[in-house]
Protein backbone atom coordinates (compact mmCIF):
# COMPACT_ATOMS: atom_id res chain seq x y z
CA UNK A 1 0.00 0.00 0.00
CA UNK A 2 1.43 3.58 -0.93
CA UNK A 3 1.20 6.13 1.23
CA UNK A 4 -1.52 7.89 -1.44
CA UNK A 5 -3.73 4.63 -0.84
CA UNK A 6 -3.53 5.46 2.67
CA UNK A 7 -4.15 8.86 2.58
CA UNK A 8 -7.09 8.58 0.39
CA UNK A 9 -8.52 5.67 3.16
CA UNK A 10 -7.92 8.45 5.62
CA UNK A 11 -9.94 10.50 3.75
CA UNK A 12 -12.61 8.47 2.57
CA UNK A 13 -12.59 5.61 4.56
CA UNK A 14 -15.87 4.14 3.34
CA UNK A 15 -14.55 3.46 -0.05
CA UNK A 16 -11.80 0.47 0.98
CA UNK A 17 -11.54 -2.44 -0.35
CA UNK A 18 -11.10 -5.95 0.65
CA UNK A 19 -7.62 -6.28 -0.40
CA UNK A 20 -6.96 -3.23 1.48
CA UNK A 21 -8.32 -4.63 4.58
CA UNK A 22 -5.86 -7.04 4.38
CA UNK A 23 -3.01 -4.43 4.13
CA UNK A 24 -4.16 -2.25 7.04
CA UNK A 25 -4.06 -5.21 8.87
CA UNK A 26 -0.41 -5.77 7.78
CA UNK A 27 0.36 -2.33 8.40
CA UNK A 28 -1.15 -2.90 12.44
CA UNK A 29 1.42 -5.83 12.59
CA UNK A 30 3.80 -3.71 12.16
CA UNK A 31 2.60 -0.48 13.78
CA UNK A 32 0.96 -1.86 16.57
CA UNK A 33 0.84 2.03 17.92
CA UNK A 34 -0.64 3.56 14.73
CA UNK A 35 -3.78 4.82 15.95
CA UNK A 36 -5.21 6.65 12.71
CA UNK A 37 -5.14 3.03 11.02
CA UNK A 38 -6.55 1.13 14.14
CA UNK A 39 -9.57 3.47 14.25
CA UNK A 40 -10.63 2.75 10.62
CA UNK A 41 -9.66 -1.40 11.23
CA UNK A 42 -12.24 -0.80 14.41
CA UNK A 43 -14.97 0.81 11.74
CA UNK A 44 -14.62 -1.60 9.43
CA UNK A 45 -14.62 -5.30 11.99
CA UNK A 46 -17.90 -2.91 13.62
CA UNK A 47 -19.22 -2.84 10.04
CA UNK A 48 -18.72 -6.72 9.02
CA UNK A 49 -20.13 -7.34 12.76
CA UNK A 50 -16.91 -9.25 12.91
CA UNK A 51 -15.99 -11.85 16.39
CA UNK A 52 -12.75 -10.05 15.99
CA UNK A 53 -14.24 -6.39 17.04
CA UNK A 54 -14.16 -6.82 20.87
CA UNK A 55 -10.67 -8.37 20.99
CA UNK A 56 -9.48 -5.53 18.92
CA UNK A 57 -11.18 -2.74 20.49
CA UNK A 58 -9.06 -3.58 24.30
CA UNK A 59 -6.17 -3.94 22.53
CA UNK A 60 -6.92 -0.36 20.95
CA UNK A 61 -7.56 -0.06 24.05
CA UNK A 62 -4.13 -0.69 25.57
CA UNK A 63 -1.99 0.86 22.75
CA UNK A 64 -4.36 4.03 22.60
CA UNK A 65 -3.25 7.43 24.74
CA UNK A 66 -6.76 8.58 25.62
CA UNK A 67 -9.19 6.03 26.20
CA UNK A 68 -11.78 8.86 26.27
CA UNK A 69 -11.21 10.13 22.87
CA UNK A 70 -11.81 5.85 21.88
CA UNK A 71 -14.72 5.61 23.52
CA UNK A 72 -16.38 9.22 21.74
CA UNK A 73 -15.39 7.72 18.79
CA UNK A 74 -17.06 4.24 19.23
CA UNK A 75 -20.07 6.06 20.32
CA UNK A 76 -19.52 8.41 17.41
CA UNK A 77 -22.69 7.94 14.40
CA UNK A 78 -19.91 8.26 11.98
CA UNK A 79 -18.10 5.27 13.16
CA UNK A 80 -22.05 3.48 13.64
CA UNK A 81 -22.54 4.04 10.16
CA UNK A 82 -22.42 0.48 8.25
CA UNK A 83 -23.82 1.46 4.69
CA UNK A 84 -20.86 1.10 1.87
CA UNK A 85 -17.97 0.23 4.20
CA UNK A 86 -16.43 -2.14 1.63
CA UNK A 87 -16.08 -1.05 -1.85
CA UNK A 88 -17.13 -4.49 -4.09
CA UNK A 89 -13.93 -4.72 -6.07
CA UNK A 90 -14.73 -4.77 -9.81
CA UNK A 91 -13.44 -7.76 -11.72
CA UNK A 92 -10.60 -6.47 -14.72
CA UNK A 93 -12.32 -6.91 -18.18
CA UNK A 94 -9.27 -9.55 -19.28
CA UNK A 95 -10.78 -11.36 -16.32
CA UNK A 96 -14.19 -11.11 -16.99
CA UNK A 97 -13.84 -12.10 -20.86
CA UNK A 98 -11.78 -15.45 -19.33
CA UNK A 99 -14.47 -16.06 -17.06
CA UNK A 100 -16.95 -17.87 -18.93
CA UNK A 101 -15.03 -19.74 -21.77
CA UNK A 102 -16.23 -19.47 -25.58
CA UNK A 103 -16.54 -22.98 -26.04
CA UNK A 104 -19.18 -23.34 -23.39
CA UNK A 105 -21.81 -20.91 -24.58
CA UNK A 106 -22.54 -22.95 -27.82
CA UNK A 107 -24.36 -25.37 -25.56
CA UNK A 108 -26.82 -23.40 -24.53
CA UNK A 109 -29.45 -23.15 -26.50
CA UNK A 110 -32.83 -22.01 -26.78
CA UNK A 111 -34.05 -25.05 -25.02
CA UNK A 112 -32.89 -23.67 -22.15
CA UNK A 113 -34.80 -20.66 -21.80
CA UNK A 114 -38.22 -21.98 -22.98
CA UNK A 115 -40.95 -22.29 -19.99
CA UNK A 116 -41.30 -25.53 -18.18
CA UNK A 117 -44.14 -27.37 -16.27
CA UNK A 118 -44.15 -26.57 -12.24
CA UNK A 119 -45.15 -29.39 -10.31
CA UNK A 120 -45.88 -28.47 -6.61
CA UNK A 121 -44.54 -30.59 -4.02
CA UNK A 122 -46.95 -30.97 -0.85
CA UNK A 123 -44.77 -31.83 2.12
CA UNK A 124 -45.67 -34.76 4.07
CA UNK A 125 -47.32 -34.53 7.81
CA UNK A 126 -43.78 -35.81 9.20
CA UNK A 127 -42.44 -32.88 7.52
CA UNK A 128 -45.10 -30.06 8.22
CA UNK A 129 -44.75 -31.47 12.15
CA UNK A 130 -40.63 -31.77 12.67
CA UNK A 131 -39.76 -28.96 15.43
CA UNK A 132 -37.28 -26.61 14.24
CA UNK A 133 -34.08 -26.79 16.01
CA UNK A 134 -33.57 -25.19 19.08
CA UNK A 135 -31.08 -22.19 19.00
CA UNK A 136 -28.24 -22.45 20.85
CA UNK A 137 -27.63 -20.17 23.45
CA UNK A 138 -24.32 -18.67 22.59
CA UNK A 139 -26.31 -17.91 19.30
CA UNK A 140 -29.36 -16.52 21.18
CA UNK A 141 -27.33 -14.41 23.40
CA UNK A 142 -25.43 -12.67 20.16
CA UNK A 143 -21.95 -13.46 22.20
CA UNK A 144 -19.00 -12.86 20.00
CA UNK A 145 -21.05 -9.79 17.98
CA UNK A 146 -19.50 -6.22 18.75
CA UNK A 147 -20.76 -5.00 21.92
CA UNK A 148 -22.49 -1.95 21.14
CA UNK A 149 -21.62 1.02 23.37
CA UNK A 150 -23.65 3.96 23.91
CA UNK A 151 -22.72 7.26 24.78
CA UNK A 152 -24.18 6.84 28.17
CA UNK A 153 -22.14 3.25 28.62
CA UNK A 154 -18.93 4.69 30.24
CA UNK A 155 -18.93 2.95 33.33
CA UNK A 156 -19.81 -0.12 31.32
CA UNK A 157 -16.97 0.35 28.71
CA UNK A 158 -14.24 0.93 31.90
CA UNK A 159 -15.92 -2.34 33.29
CA UNK A 160 -15.16 -3.95 30.30
CA UNK A 161 -11.52 -2.83 29.59
CA UNK A 162 -11.02 -4.16 33.24
CA UNK A 163 -8.06 -7.00 32.90
CA UNK A 164 -6.98 -7.43 36.33
CA UNK A 165 -8.20 -7.79 39.79
CA UNK A 166 -6.05 -6.70 42.78
CA UNK A 167 -6.61 -9.37 45.44
CA UNK A 168 -6.37 -8.22 49.34
CA UNK A 169 -3.19 -9.27 51.37
CA UNK A 170 -3.52 -11.60 53.83
CA UNK A 171 -1.47 -9.99 56.80
CA UNK A 172 -1.69 -13.72 58.63
CA UNK A 173 0.53 -15.31 56.07
CA UNK A 174 2.78 -11.93 56.16
CA UNK A 175 5.88 -12.84 57.93
CA UNK A 176 7.50 -10.35 60.62
CA UNK A 177 10.02 -8.16 59.19
CA UNK A 178 13.62 -9.20 61.08
CA UNK A 179 14.93 -6.82 63.50
CA UNK A 180 17.72 -4.79 62.60
CA UNK A 181 20.17 -3.17 64.64
CA UNK A 182 21.17 0.81 63.65
CA UNK A 183 24.42 1.69 65.81
CA UNK A 184 24.12 5.13 64.49
CA UNK A 185 20.65 5.59 65.79
CA UNK A 186 20.08 7.29 69.45
CA UNK A 187 17.63 4.70 71.69
CA UNK A 188 16.78 7.25 73.39
CA UNK A 189 14.39 8.50 70.21
CA UNK A 190 12.07 5.08 70.54
CA UNK A 191 12.15 5.36 74.70
CA UNK A 192 10.35 8.90 74.35
CA UNK A 193 7.74 7.48 71.70
CA UNK A 194 6.91 4.78 74.13
CA UNK A 195 6.54 7.20 76.81
CA UNK A 196 3.84 9.36 74.42
CA UNK A 197 2.37 5.97 73.33
CA UNK A 198 1.11 5.28 77.19
CA UNK A 199 0.27 9.34 77.53
CA UNK A 200 -1.96 8.45 74.50
CA UNK A 201 -3.26 5.65 76.19
CA UNK A 202 -4.41 7.42 79.59
CA UNK A 203 -6.03 9.95 77.07
CA UNK A 204 -8.11 6.80 75.65
CA UNK A 205 -9.06 5.76 78.89
CA UNK A 206 -10.22 8.78 80.60
CA UNK A 207 -12.53 9.50 77.46
CA UNK A 208 -14.07 5.98 77.96
CA UNK A 209 -14.48 6.60 81.87
CA UNK A 210 -15.96 9.79 81.39
CA UNK A 211 -20.02 9.92 80.19
CA UNK A 212 -20.79 10.78 76.79
CA UNK A 213 -21.36 14.26 75.49
CA UNK A 214 -24.92 14.80 74.62
CA UNK A 215 -25.71 16.30 71.00
CA UNK A 216 -28.59 19.25 71.82
CA UNK A 217 -31.87 18.16 70.32
CA UNK A 218 -32.91 21.94 69.54
CA UNK A 219 -29.80 22.48 67.02
CA UNK A 220 -30.92 22.36 63.21
CA UNK A 221 -29.15 19.67 62.48
CA UNK A 222 -31.22 17.24 60.32
CA UNK A 223 -31.45 14.13 62.22
CA UNK A 224 -32.68 11.78 59.15
CA UNK A 225 -30.00 11.12 56.77
CA UNK A 226 -30.86 9.37 52.98
CA UNK A 227 -27.90 6.59 53.30
CA UNK A 228 -27.93 5.16 49.75
CA UNK A 229 -27.00 1.44 49.40
CA UNK A 230 -24.77 -0.02 47.49
CA UNK A 231 -27.13 -1.57 45.67
CA UNK A 232 -29.47 0.66 45.20
CA UNK A 233 -26.08 2.46 43.23
CA UNK A 234 -25.30 -0.58 40.77
CA UNK A 235 -29.31 -0.72 40.11
CA UNK A 236 -28.89 3.43 38.91
CA UNK A 237 -25.98 2.17 36.62
CA UNK A 238 -27.04 -0.88 35.77
CA UNK A 239 -27.84 -1.01 31.67
CA UNK A 240 -28.32 -3.67 28.80
CA UNK A 241 -24.44 -2.65 27.27
CA UNK A 242 -23.77 -3.57 31.38
CA UNK A 243 -24.88 -7.11 30.99
CA UNK A 244 -23.46 -7.82 27.66
CA UNK A 245 -20.03 -6.87 29.16
CA UNK A 246 -20.69 -9.10 31.90
CA UNK A 247 -21.93 -11.83 29.42
CA UNK A 248 -18.84 -11.20 27.22
CA UNK A 249 -16.27 -11.91 30.49
CA UNK A 250 -18.05 -14.98 31.37
CA UNK A 251 -19.82 -13.69 34.32
CA UNK A 252 -23.05 -15.20 34.26
CA UNK A 253 -24.03 -14.96 37.84
CA UNK A 254 -23.20 -10.89 37.03
CA UNK A 255 -25.17 -11.39 33.65
CA UNK A 256 -28.18 -13.00 35.42
CA UNK A 257 -28.03 -10.51 38.27
CA UNK A 258 -28.10 -7.66 36.03
CA UNK A 259 -31.42 -8.40 33.80
CA UNK A 260 -33.00 -9.07 37.43
CA UNK A 261 -32.37 -5.91 37.58
CA UNK A 262 -33.40 -4.65 34.95
CA UNK A 263 -36.47 -6.52 34.73
CA UNK A 264 -37.34 -4.63 37.86
CA UNK A 265 -36.42 -1.45 36.22
CA UNK A 266 -38.30 -2.05 33.09
CA UNK A 267 -41.10 -3.82 33.43
CA UNK A 268 -42.32 -3.42 29.92
CA UNK A 269 -38.83 -5.56 28.46
CA UNK A 270 -39.45 -8.36 31.53
CA UNK A 271 -40.19 -10.96 28.94
CA UNK A 272 -37.15 -10.10 27.19
CA UNK A 273 -34.84 -10.22 29.94
CA UNK A 274 -36.45 -13.87 31.77
CA UNK A 275 -35.76 -14.80 28.49
CA UNK A 276 -32.17 -14.14 28.57
CA UNK A 277 -31.79 -15.27 31.41
CA UNK A 278 -32.92 -18.75 30.83
CA UNK A 279 -30.67 -18.64 28.22
CA UNK A 280 -28.06 -17.97 30.48
CA UNK A 281 -28.53 -20.41 32.62
CA UNK A 282 -28.74 -22.53 30.44
CA UNK A 283 -25.32 -21.99 29.05
CA UNK A 284 -23.69 -22.46 32.66
CA UNK A 285 -25.39 -25.86 32.11
CA UNK A 286 -23.33 -27.28 28.97
CA UNK A 287 -20.27 -25.49 30.56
Amino acid sequence: MTATDLSLILKQPNHITLSQVYELENIIHEYPYFQVVKAIYLKILYAQESYRYNKELKITAAHIGNRTLLFDFITSTAFKDKKSVLKKEEMPKAYADEAIPSEFTTYVTGDVFEKKEFYPVTPTPEQEQAPSSPQEPKEALHMGKPIDFKPTDKQSFATWLQVTRYKPIDRRTTQAAPTVELPFVDKNIFEEGDQRAKKFDLIDKFLQANPKIEVNKDDDTPSNIEIVEKKDIGRQFMTETLAKVYLEQGKYAEAIQAYQILMLKNPAKSAYFAEQIAMIRKLQQNK
